[in-house]
C-alpha cells in the first residue's frame, strides 16, 4: 500500500487503544467468522492502536506488497505468532485505506465539478431529457481482456430510456448510439 498520510492522520483521530487490547478485540472479531469482514472493517474505522500505526508508516512495510509479507513484517517487528489473525488485520487495514483513497478521490473530483459551473444530476431526472449539455458520466468499455469504468466528458444530448428508466446520453453527431448514465453524472447545460 503506498504511504498515504492523509489515512495515517485519520487513523490517529480514532479512538486509541493499547496493542494488546486492540489485538484481542481483534483476534475475537477475526476468529468468529471468515466470511463476514463487515464486522472487522467497521472495528478498524473505530479504533487503532498507535504501535501498529507506526509499523504501518514504515518503508519496510510499505515496500511488502503482498498480504502474507505484510503480516510477516508485523509479526516480526511486535513478536506475534498469530499469522492468520495478522493476515485478516492487514487484508481489512488495505481494504480501509483503498476505500478511504477512493472516497476522497470522489470527493476532491466533485468539489472541482462544482467550481466549474457542473450540476450533480441522477440517472432517474426526466427533467433533463432532450437537454443539450457537457456531461461527465462513467461510461463501461469492454476489451478482449476485460471490462472497466471510464468516466469521460460526452458532449451531446440527454435523452430519458422508458425501456431502462435511465437517461442516457446521445453524443454530438451520433442519432442512434449511446450511453446510459448509471447512477449519477454532472451536466453543464449548453445552448
Amino acid at each position: 500500500m503506498e504511504n498515504n498520510q492523509e489515512y495515517f492522520n485519520y487513523l490517529k483521530t480514532l479512538k486509541e487503544k493499547d496493542l494488546k487490547t486492540f489485538l484481542n478485540e481483534f483476534s475475537i472479531l477475526a476468529k468468529r467468522d471468515y466470511k463476514d469482514y463487515k464486522e472487522k472493517f467497521n472495528y478498524l474505522k473505530e479504533f487503532f492502536s498507535v504501535q501498529l500505526i507506526d509499523i504501518l508508516i514504515q518503508e519496510d512495510f510499505i515496500k511488502c506488497y503482498c498480504v502474507n509479507s505484510q503480516a510477516k513484517h508485523i509479526s516480526d517487528k511486535l513478536k506475534i505468532e498469530e499469522i492468520d489473525i495478522l493476515e485478516t488485520l492487514v487484508y481489512c487495514y488495505n481494504t480501509n485505506a483503498r476505500a478511504f483513497k477512493k472516497a476522497k478521490e470522489q470527493k476532491d473530483f466533485e468539489s472541482k465539478m462544482t467550481q466549474e459551473g457542473f450540476i450533480k444530476i441522477n440517472s432517474q431526472q426526466k427533467e433533463y431529457d432532450r437537454k443539450k449539455v457537457i456531461c461527465f458520466t462513467d461510461i463501461l468499455k469492454i476489451g478482449i481482456l476485460d471490462s472497466n469504468l471510464k468516466r469521460e466528458l460526452v458532449e451531446g444530448t440527454l435523452l430519458y430510456s422508458e425501456s431502462h428508466k435511465s437517461l442516457m446520453i446521445l453524443p454530438k453527431g451520433k442519432r442512434t448510439k449511446g450511453f446510459l448514465i448509471r447512477d449519477n453524472a454532472y451536466i453543464k447545460e449548453i445552448n
